[in-house]
């Protein structure tokens, strides 16, 4: 059987829910209330809690709970329909067998090719799960503009049976082809920004729970007042001596000075490690190493963020794993840029040596582009090749036509694995003259 395309678990199990996540009935309950709708839009700009909501909803809905985390890499349809089947074998086992099947041995993404694979996929789903279930894909906004994703998301909507209920957690309302048509059989509902904004009650019990303040009323409703009831802003001003600046600017501005604010080694670990996605110890020893003279204890320093909730996110129940807050992220990865422009290249072209001892090729794959060297890119495509080729053949034939063409044309290796992927898509004679060439 043809090898998958490799799966992290942190992506498709329920984030643990962390001490100083705000409960809010009056959300839960209105989610609650919703869940009879086969697709939930939840909607609203970067920093008012979609994801917390989430986490904290998957902890208390009383029906088993699916989970997708999405990034960057999962543009690619192939790997976000591994992503997809996985989610919901991770918590339904028995469902995924074939589809997985079919997926590993799929040579194109034509709408015939797809809609088949969505067919066993859906249908596993009607046959192995009784119970009604929900299914949560947080940031939809990365994949909202590729049209492929878009549509087989629509369909799959379209095949799933009515026990099972999607929602979309998006910074963008998605653009699927149906929603008129699902809105208009009342089968679509959905919470927007001005619902997920906190209320001055809200704010007082935040304060109250993680920082053991008590704010009065007038307080509360100032803070409320100046943050557009905007969360991210909220716990981005709970800092000694700053003053609170009303507008989106208030991350920025505040942003600046939680990094200005932490000594000089943490500083530059939080910067270095904003390049990557995710990173644990091995990642940063691995990439991070050779821009220090003596050996670090990456523990430690993963202990410390933390601890100073720097807006991080453990992956997983021992925080082996991180990742930060996108926005800190974005801001991150500017300041490093502004300050240590030597400094980006080496860490990504280790990243991309790390992603490849892993065998994670998708992220070798994307992070070698940032690079801006074709040559470097061809190479990575040239050693993932023999991997691709049993596990995600579409994506593969992908990357080499991303390539110039006239370097395809003049290497070796590019031109082998051209032939292979013309063998399996049935073009017999197009692929010997490529590997007689």
């Amino acid at each position: 059987m043809s090898q998958s395309i490799p799966i992290s678990k942190t992506k498709i199990v329920v984030p643990s829910r962390r001490p100083e996540l705000l409960s809010r009935p009056r959300l839960l309950e209105g989610l609650q209330a919703l869940l009879d709708n086969k697709l939930i839009l939840l909607s609203a700009t970067a920093g008012y809690g979609k994801t917390s909501l989430m986490i904290d909803l998957a902890h208390h809905v009383d029906m088993p709970v699916c989970w997708l985390s999405l990034d960057l890499l999962d543009r690619d349809p192939q790997r976000f329909v591994a992503y997809l089947i996985a989610s919901v074998t991770q918590r339904f086992p028995r469902v995924g067998k074939t589809s997985r099947i079919q997926l590993n041995q799929l040579k194109s993404i034509d709408e015939d090719v797809i809609e088949s694979l969505l067919v066993t996929f859906t249908n596993e789903i009607y046959e192995k799960i009784e119970d009604e279930f929900l299914l949560i894909i947080d940031d939809f906004h990365l994949l909202d503009d590729v049209p492929e994703i878009s549509s087989l998301v629509n369909r799959f909507l379209e095949l799933v049976v009515e026990n099972c209920h999607v929602i979309l957690s998006s910074r963008t309302l998605p653009s699927l082809a149906d929603v008129t048509l699902m809105v208009a059989r009342e089968q679509v509902a959905g919470i927007s920004h001005v619902e997920l904004e906190f209320s001055a009650r809200e704010v007082q019990a935040l304060y109250a729970q993680n920082y053991h303040q008590h704010l009065s009323d007038e307080t509360a409703q100032e803070f409320v007042s100046e943050t557009g009831g905007w969360i991210t802003g909220m716990v981005l001003s709970n800092l000694p001596d700053i003053p609170r600046v009303s507008g989106v600017d208030t991350f920025a501005y505040l942003g600046q000075q939680v990094l200005d604010q932490q000594p000089q080694d943490i500083r530059e670990f939080l910067l270095r490690t904003s390049l990557p996605e995710e990173f644990n110890a091995e990642f940063c020893e691995m990439v991070l190493a050779p821009l220090h003279p003596e050996p670090q204890n990456w523990y430690d320093f993963m202990g410390s963020i933390l601890e100073k909730n720097l807006f991080v996110l453990p992956l997983d129940t021992d925080g082996s794993w991180l990742r930060y807050h996108p926005l800190f992220r974005e801001f991150l990865q500017t300041r490093l840029k502004e300050e240590r422009p030597h400094e980006v290249r080496p860490i990504l072209e280790r990243m991309v040596q790390a992603y490849e001892k892993f065998g994670e090729w998708e992220k070798a794959y994307f992070t070698c582009k940032q690079l801006d060297d074709p040559t470097a890119l061809a190479e990575v495509v040239e050693r993932a090749g023999s991997s691709m080729l049993q596990s995600a053949l579409v994506s593969l034939e992908g990357w080499i036509n991303s390539l110039p063409p006239s370097l395809v044309e003049t290497r070796p290796g590019l031109i082998s694995l051209r032939g292979p992927i013309l063998a399996i898509k049935g073009y017999l004679r197009e692929s010997i003259e490529l590997l007689d060439q």
